[in-house]
C-alpha cells in the first residue's frame, strides 16, 4: 500500500497519543529530546543494533500525513503486518472491538451476496439495540427497540473494514465516550461506559443462549438475561444461508477487564430453529387482530396463475409502532398489479389484513385491502 492509496484525513485522524502508546507496548522508549517540540522520537534496542521512528505531533504542519504514515509503513514492515491491521489497531484502542466472522452457505473467499449484507446488518443492529435495552430496563420482550441512549450508541459506533478470512465484520464500540448512565443506582457495573456495559452484556447473552441449547434448559430460565429481541435478531442475521456467526470481543485495556466475561461465542447454523423457538416463548402471547397498514414493497416475486395473469407474493416494509417491520403478503392478480406500479413509481401502500409476527419474516393474512398513496 502507497501513501497515495489512503486518504489523508484517515492519517490525520489517528491520534499521535495512542501512536505513541502503541509504540510503548511494543517496547519502543521515548526518547527526551526538549529542542524538538514537534516530534517523538522512539528507541527500541535489537541485540547489536538500535532502530529510531520520528513521530509528528504537530498536525498543522503540511507533511502530518506523509510523516505518519512513513511510521506505519515502517511498523508494517517491521512487524511483517499489513498497514490495514496496524490502523485498526490504532483505531481500536479507545474502543472494544466486535469481530464477526460469518461462515459457511454461499460465504466464501471474502465475499457474500449483496443482499445477505444488508440482512445480516440488519439483523445485527436489532441484536446490538436488544442489549442495550436489556441493559437499561431487562424484559423478556421489548415492543420498540428505540432508546435514546441506545440510538445515541448506535451513532457513536463505527464499522471498521472487513477482514480476510471468511467475511469478517468489525464494529467498534467507543469507550472513553461513553458515559456511564445517570440515574441508575451506584453500583460497580454503573461505573463502566455504557458501551462496555452493552458490550459484556452482549457475549453473556449469546454465551447463555449457547448453554441454555447445549443444556437443553427452557427458555424461561434465561430471563432476564436474554430477550426475545435479541433471539429474532440473531435468526435474521443468519437468513436464508446457512451461515455459522463467530462473535469474538477485543476488549480495550482503557476501561479494567472483566475477564469472567467470554471473548468468544460461536452461534452454529444448526442452532437457529432453537434460538427462533426460544425467542417465540420468550415473547409474550399477542392476540393477532385486524389492521389497516402503511409501508413501501421491497419485493414482488409473483407468478403467472392458470389463466396466465400474474399474482403472487410480495414482501412489505411496513410502519408499525414508530418501528419499520418486513412482512410477506399474497395479492390476487388485480391487487399485485397495483402492487408493481406502487413500487415502480415508489408510492407507499395502505394494506389491510391479519399480522402475523414471525423471527424472520412477519405473514400479513386474509388481505382485505390495498390501495397506492397518490405522493
Amino acid at each position: 500500500m502507497k501513501f497515495s492509496d489512503l486518504d489523508p484525513s484517515t492519517l490525520c485522524s489517528i491520534s499521535v497519543r495512542h501512536l505513541v502508546r502503541y509504540l510503548t507496548s511494543y517496547s519502543w522508549a521515548v526518547i527526551n529530546c526538549p529542542k524538538f517540540p514537534d516530534i517523538t522520537i522512539m528507541r527500541k534496542n535489537f541485540g547489536d543494533r538500535e532502530e529510531e521512528i520520528v513521530v509528528p505531533r504537530n498536525q498543522s504542519f503540511a507533511d502530518f500525513p506523509e510523516r505518519i504514515f512513513d511510521v506505519i509503513y515502517f511498523l508494517s514492515k517491521f512487524e511483517n503486518r499489513t498497514i490495514d491491521d496496524i490502523l485498526g489497531d490504532l483505531w481500536a484502542i479507545e474502543s472494544d472491538v466486535l469481530r464477526i466472522r460469518i461462515s459457511g452457505g454461499c460465504v466464501g473467499s471474502g465475499k457474500i451476496p449483496f443482499l445477505d449484507e444488508m440482512t445480516i446488518k440488519d439483523g445485527l443492529k436489532k441484536v446490538l439495540s436488544s442489549a442495550a435495552c436489556q441493559v437499561l430496563e431487562p424484559r423478556s420482550f421489548y415492543k420498540k427497540l428505540h432508546r435514546t441512549e441506545s440510538e445515541q450508541l448506535l451513532r457513536n459506533c463505527q464499522l471498521g473494514q472487513s477482514e480476510r478470512g471468511s467475511y469478517v465484520i468489525k464494529f467498534y464500540f467507543p469507550i472513553l465516550n461513553s458515559t456511564p448512565l445517570q440515574g441508575t443506582l451506584p453500583t460497580d457495573d454503573n461505573d463502566k461506559p455504557f458501551a462496555r456495559r452493552v458490550a459484556e452484556h452482549l457475549m453473556i447473552s449469546l454465551k447463555n443462549i449457547v448453554n441454555s441449547i447445549d443444556n437443553n434448559m427452557l427458555p424461561n430460565a434465561l430471563t432476564p438475561k436474554v430477550n426475545a429481541n435479541l433471539c429474532f435478531g440473531l435468526v435474521e442475521m443468519s437468513g436464508d444461508s446457512k451461515v455459522d456467526l463467530d462473535f469474538q470481543m477485543s476488549w480495550s485495556e482503557e476501561v479494567l477487564i472483566d475477564t469472567t466475561v467470554p471473548r468468544k461465542v460461536t452461534i452454529h447454523n444448526n442452532y437457529i430453529p432453537m434460538i427462533s423457538k426460544m425467542g417465540e416463548n420468550l415473547k409474550p402471547q399477542q392476540e393477532v387482530t385486524q389492521n389497516d397498514f402503511i409501508g413501501k414493497i421491497s419485493t414482488l416475486s409473483g407468478s403467472e396463475n392458470e389463466q396466465g395473469y400474474v399474482e403472487g407474493d410480495i414482501i412489505l416494509i411496513l410502519l408499525v409502532d414508530e418501528d419499520t417491520r418486513k412482512a410477506k403478503a399474497f395479492l390476487d392478480t388485480k391487487r399485485y398489479s397495483e402492487a408493481c406500479d406502487a413500487h415502480k413509481n415508489g408510492n407507499y401502500v395502505r394494506i389491510s389484513g391479519l399480522l402475523k409476527e414471525k423471527p424472520r419474516l412477519n405473514i400479513l393474512e386474509d388481505v382485505s385491502s390495498f390501495e397506492i398513496i397518490p405522493k
